[in-house]
């Protein structure tokens, strides 16, 4: 009788277990369709990017755009940078450095946003969820087979129902974290934001 009692507990349990990834998939592909109907986002941006080898940790603030086909983020603190990615490119400038550096991306990140990139993990990664007493839900992607991502997670306000904060920890041990604070949804986006016009003697590294 015991072991048939342990035997039904440890059924029920992987069942609730199966259940709750079943669960958080199909809440995490109404969130991807929902991001997918937007014609545009932006935000106030806090990156915090963590470096396991030298134990450091730099923190950036800028804004973020998006809108469909293109990205850009534009850092102020604690310098001048700015990555845009359009018309299949990415361009990454630093101001105090004078240095570009202007790269093709592969087709299945042509967009290089967060939810294009929780698309592209989504259907090889393990998914749970969780949530927080005060309403906030993180989504959890640990992919199976990548080689340098190692964990993913979105979180969820309760107050906007959309992504507040994203990161992602590749096998290394680095971390980077972005938030999102100040969150515009479908509002015009300046031309100027989508235009990076650089200096005279600034030094392009195109790959």
């Amino acid at each position: 009788m015991k072991i048939k009692l342990f035997l039904l507990t440890a059924l029920l349990a992987l069942f609730s277990l199966s259940f709750a990834a079943v669960k958080a998939e199909a809440q995490l592909d109404s969130l991807v369709k929902k991001y997918g109907e937007l014609t545009s986002w932006q935000a106030v941006i806090n990156q915090t990017n963590f470096f396991k080898q030298s134990d450091t940790t730099l923190h950036s603030e800028g804004n973020f755009y998006w809108q469909k086909g293109k990205l850009c983020l534009r850092y102020s603190k604690p310098q001048e940078q700015v990555l845009l990615v359009k018309d299949g490119t990415v361009t990454v400038y630093d101001k105090s450095a004078q240095t570009a550096v202007r790269t093709t991306l592969s087709s299945d990140l042509q967009s290089l946003d967060p939810v294009a990139v929780v698309k592209n993990y989504k259907q090889r990664s393990e998914i749970s969820s969780s949530q927080t007493a005060n309403g906030y839900t993180t989504y959890l992607l640990k992919p199976t087979d990548d080689p340098q991502v190692k964990e993913i997670r979105i979180r969820i306000s309760p107050r906007t129902n959309y992504i507040d904060q994203f990161s992602y920890v590749d096998r290394q041990g680095n971390k980077v974290t972005l938030e999102f604070k100040n969150l515009k949804i479908n509002s015009a986006i300046p031309a100027s934001v989508w235009k990076l016009q650089l200096p005279k003697g600034v030094q392009l590294i195109e790959n």
